[in-house]
């Protein structure tokens, strides 16, 4: 019996043994995994403070770049104002293409006036010497326009009458009076004031009595006793800006104006009417310058009152001519009446003659 007790014994110590081990064994396991845990929860940290690190560097970078684009332009304005400062209150230097103020035009045009040749003189100018130098004094006393101290109102208005006349460029006529773009240009409109001051006056003023070249012409009177003059129109090429230029071209293709132009029998313009567009058409032209209050003035039936007496021949004439017919007869009377007495003298010269 002792026996088996201490065999009982020794079995429990054994068992009891193990169970201590595998409660060790199991504490062992537990730790481990704990550590294992902490290991990666570690790793992990350590990841993502690497990663803060490099974003950190990264933003750092780029706000060092941009400082420094910054830096960099805050230099370049201050250089800027750096120069405008030193540069400001000096003189502007004028571009080397630039012409230098002469008297080559004041020189040609006086040269011209005394050498050139009547006929190539209106021909190029459009009026004579005489006619040119009157203009000239004209406008000297009658606008405000004077002469500068290198330009004199003959090289103006010479410069005027080219483009006028001839549609000449302002190109050409730098290099013929030896002046800038704008000189030629300022100078045009200048002499373009002027004449605008003195156009009534200038401008011939019909009268309501027929004229002399009708009157004393068999050929005109009296068919044409009540005419005035002559109208008719032509275009103008002109030069127009932005959305208004397809209203100015002509059926021709042309940006012009429609500009109509009365004159009477000594060839002095009576009206003068601009600023219609290129397709306008002519009726609708002198319409408005009949409707006009300074236009064409055209006399009317019942102005006849108005005008001058009549001689007692030209009242005989005017009651005797009742119809066209009565006209045309007393005229072919009149030319046969002349004929017969130029035939009548020249056979009485033969006779003496031959007497």
């Amino acid at each position: 019996m002792l026996c088996d007790r201490s065999s009982h014994t020794h079995w429990v110590v054994y068992i009891m043994s193990q169970s201590s081990m595998e409660a060790e064994g199991g504490e062992e396991m537990e730790v481990d995994e704990v550590d294992e845990e902490m290991e990666v929860v570690q790793m992990v940290e350590e990841q993502i403070e690497e990663e803060e690190e490099i974003d950190e560097e990264e933003i750092e970078e780029e706000l060092y770049e941009t400082i420094k684009y910054l830096l960099m332009a805050i230099q370049a304005i201050v250089h800027v104002l750096k120069e405008f400062i030193i540069t400001f209150g000096q003189p502007i230097e004028r571009p080397l293409n630039r012409r230098s103020i002469t008297i080559e035009g004041y020189n040609y045009i006086h040269i011209v006036l005394k050498e050139d040749h009547p006929e190539d003189f209106r021909q190029r100018y459009r009026m004579y010497h005489d006619v040119f130098v009157k203009l000239c004094t004209i406008i000297r006393e009658k606008t405000l326009l004077r002469d500068t101290k290198f330009i004199c109102i003959e090289e103006m208005l010479a410069t005027f009458l080219l483009i006028v006349g001839h549609n000449s460029r302002y190109c050409l006529l730098r290099d013929t009076f030896g002046r800038s773009h704008w000189t030629v240009s300022i100078n045009f409109n200048k002499v373009l004031k002027a004449l605008n001051t003195i156009a009534q006056e200038m401008m011939a003023k019909h009268g309501l009595a027929v004229p002399s070249k009708i009157r004393e012409s068999t050929r005109f009177y009296p068919y044409l006793k009540d005419c005035i003059g002559a109208i008719d129109g032509t275009h103008i090429p002109v030069s127009v800006s932005g959305c208004d230029v397809s209203s100015y071209r002509n059926r021709k293709g042309v940006i012009s104006q429609n500009v109509l132009a009365a004159c009477n029998f000594d060839l002095e313009f009576m009206c003068i009417l601009s600023g219609w567009e290129g397709p306008a058409h002519d009726s609708r032209v002198l319409n408005d310058a009949l409707r006009r209050r300074n236009g064409l003035k055209v006399p009317q039936d019942d102005e006849s009152s108005l005008s001058p007496p009549l001689s007692v021949s030209e009242r005989d004439l005017d009651q005797d001519f009742q119809t066209q017919e009565q006209q045309r007869n007393i005229a072919n009377e009149w030319r046969y009446n002349i004929a017969l007495d130029m035939w009548r003298d020249a056979h009485n010269d033969n006779n003496m003659n031959g007497g």
